[in-house]
């Protein structure tokens, strides 16, 4: 995995279809992305997807989607933009051509692309440890450490795969409840 590379031209338009289509269509700038696995554990099998604790903002103190704006070092790209937020929130590391490989299918929640898709092998523990020690570091800009921690919540029943009781915020629930069906029996 690597860190996202982007240069620094905000009115060059990417040579990237969906992008093509999210301007076409009026999408706005902002962006999000929800990883998901196939839990398995003893008793049970399950679609989870990775959220965050934000420590900010209207979501703070609830589990939320990694999701952000697209900023001028995005070149106009959502792409860029989701790998950057990525990397930014939960610790991921992935360029634009890895991040297309893992998350092939989308939503649109009003006017915000969701992107989702299985990420098999990824685990919250080194996700939690590389957020902890960005947390503190005081070398890091704010958008480093907009996270408290990473967990698994459960897609079917909107839970905590670790039964914590933390908020979940209504996006994320919106997002949960709008995946298509169809992408869980492929």
């Amino acid at each position: 995995m690597i860190k996202p590379n982007h240069n620094n031209n905000f009115h060059k338009m990417c040579n990237h279809q969906i992008c093509k289509h999210f301007v076409e269509s009026g999408i706005g700038k902002g962006i999000a992305i929800l990883p998901l696995l196939y839990y398995s554990s003893k008793t049970n099998k399950f679609w989870a997807g990775l959220l965050g604790k934000e420590k900010y903002g209207k979501y703070a103190g609830q589990m939320n989607l990694c999701a952000g704006k697209m900023e001028k070092e995005d070149s106009n790209c959502w792409l860029a933009t989701a790998s950057r937020e990525l990397y930014e929130e939960f610790k991921i590391h992935l360029s634009i051509s890895q991040f297309q490989g893992i998350f092939t299918k989308w939503i649109l929640i009003g006017r915000t692309p969701v992107f989702f898709g299985e990420f098999k092998g990824l685990r919250k523990t080194p996700l939690n440890n590389a957020i902890q020690s960005a947390n503190s570091n005081p070398l890091l800009p704010h958008c480093h450490k907009e996270m408290e921690k990473v967990g698994w919540v459960n897609v079917a029943t909107k839970e905590m795969v670790d039964n914590s009781r933390i908020q979940i915020s209504t996006f994320a629930r919106s997002v949960l409840g709008n995946l298509p069906r169809i992408f869980f029996y492929n």
